[in-house]
């Protein structure tokens, strides 16, 4: 799914929601905790679930391990869309809600790509 500095970011479902970050030489993983994505509002709309897509990087500044899970979201008739972005820090051991992705990820399988320090998406 991901690697950065030696480690790898895997799921192992088709659903995405075990996920974990795994070390090939030490044999080593850390399985990152579940978080429920919230839905967007108003609720009266009727979103569907689209996707949900990865990112793994290091964050120099804070010397951290980060995992960015964007959950992607259509309505039903005006096809338009919304996100949910949520940030697993390795260090902290935990999730932080962040701003939405403002931008629709094209492919199914279209994970973040960690190059010169940032993350990319297609």
């Amino acid at each position: 799914m991901g690697s950065c500095n030696g480690l790898v970011l895997l799921f192992h479902n088709l659903f995405a929601w075990d996920v974990s970050i795994q070390n090939p030489f030490t044999k080593s993983f850390y399985k990152i905790p579940y978080k429920d994505y919230e839905w967007p509002e108003p609720r009266s709309v009727n979103y569907l679930l689209e996707k949900i897509v990865y990112g793994f990087g290091y964050d120099s500044l804070s010397d951290d391990v980060k995992v960015v899970r964007n959950v992607q979201f259509l309505t039903d008739v005006e096809k338009a869309f919304y996100s949910s972005v949520d940030v697993y820090s390795l260090k902290m051991k935990s999730w932080k809600k962040v701003e939405s992705f403002p931008y629709y990820v094209l492919y199914e399988m279209a994970e973040g790509v960690f190059i010169g320090g940032a993350l990319h998406w297609l």
